[in-house]
């Protein structure tokens, strides 16, 4: 047997960020469907220096899920896609932080077209935080609290644009006696 072979800086340059990453397994990765996507979140990963174990595991993750997905690579996602290929994981807390990972990769390389919301109460909040500020002279961070509050209520109780009618002292009841379980890890 001869001696280990000495790598060059120029054998490291034509390795693509795979390679680097995984040593052993890195075909697994290259020969994916999805490898540039793979390389490129890889390298965006250690450029916002993860822990290369990390990377692995999170690398890992989002190949297994795109692959399932069985969707077109090097694309402009959605939210719902991701969504979707992402669904039915074991270990839903583990592939949930890949997920959260790579969805902000690819807000971050502009791969990613938002979401659409549509808050049917958006000027019933506004009018509420200028109340807040004008009238009651709340510090911003309060009123980013009480707005928080109040437009997750909302969205809530009056799910598909109901109106403020609708809205009762009891459901408000149940809604924050539910948030207060929530919070307390209560079942």
């Amino acid at each position: 047997m001869g001696r280990a072979r000495r790598w060059s800086s120029a054998d490291f340059s034509l390795m693509t960020t795979l390679h680097k990453l995984f040593v052993r397994v890195h075909f697994r990765y290259t020969r994916s469907p999805h490898a540039g996507e793979l390389s490129s979140f890889a390298r965006w990963l250690i450029d916002r220096e993860c822990k290369p174990r990390y990377a692995q595991r999170v690398v890992f993750r989002v190949m297994r899920s795109l692959e399932a997905s069985g969707l077109p690579p090097d694309r402009t996602w959605t939210d719902e896609e991701l969504d979707w290929a992402f669904r039915r994981r074991r270990h839903r807390r583990l592939y949930r932080q890949a997920l959260h990972s790579f969805r902000n990769f690819l807000r971050s390389v502009g791969r990613l077209n938002p979401r659409q919301t549509h808050n049917p109460h958006a000027q019933l909040v506004t009018a509420y935080q200028r109340h807040l500020s004008d009238v009651r002279g709340l510090a911003p961070a309060t009123i980013v609290q009480q707005i928080v509050e109040v437009d997750g209520l909302l969205r809530h109780l009056l799910r598909d644009g109901k109106p403020l009618k609708h809205l009762t002292a009891k459901a408000i009841e149940a809604h924050i006696e539910q948030r207060v379980a929530f919070d307390n890890g209560w079942p």
